[in-house]
């Protein structure tokens, strides 16, 4: 008798509301498959930039690591350089001393001093010429590369060159 505006009664409303029920049920399947998709991409990112950073890290760290050692070892050799100065200026004061008393006490520590002096200056003198054939190295180092590097001199036509390469092959 009266009819009901109830949409589940309706044939078209029953079909419209599973319609409704069906796109809501898409656009949520839509919306989790965007949002797995979205995840997966973001896991990807993290993971390439995990494989990108962490051996430089690593590699970063060592090296910086290093460089404050060499920093700390700079600073430790010129603070020995300075007390060897100082070790100088004290010899040069008890060497230019007058001797009150001679004595086997007196002889002993002049003895004892002249050693340690004698192997000080040995050790300084092997310190000084490493330094300087490692300073000469280090000049000479980039000397193949400058060659190579000039187009004028040298280039592709340097390391090709047959005389040349005798030359380096034979040492």
């Amino acid at each position: 008798m009266a009819q009901k505006n109830n949409a589940g009664h309706q044939p078209g409303g029953q079909k419209q509301a599973f319609l409704e029920a069906l796109a809501k049920q898409q656009m949520s399947q839509e919306q989790q498959r965007l949002e797995i998709l979205r995840r997966m991409a973001f896991l990807r990112q993290k993971e390439t930039i995990e494989k990108k950073s962490s051996p430089n890290l690593l590699y970063n760290a060592s090296e910086r690591q290093t460089k404050e050692e060499i920093a700390a070892l700079r600073q430790e050799i010129k603070k020995l350089a300075k007390k060897v100065v100082h070790v100088q200026a004290n010899i040069d004061r008890a060497v230019n001393q007058r001797v009150s008393q001679p004595s086997r006490y007196e002889l002993s520590f002049w003895q004892h001093l002249h050693h340690w002096v004698r192997q000080l200056v040995e050790k300084i003198d092997s310190v000084d010429l490493w330094l300087q054939e490692w300073n000469r190295r280090r000049r000479k180092k980039g000397d193949f590369w400058g060659i190579v590097s000039n187009k004028k001199r040298g280039g592709a036509q340097f390391l090709l060159s047959a005389e040349h390469y005798m030359t380096r092959s034979a040492g």
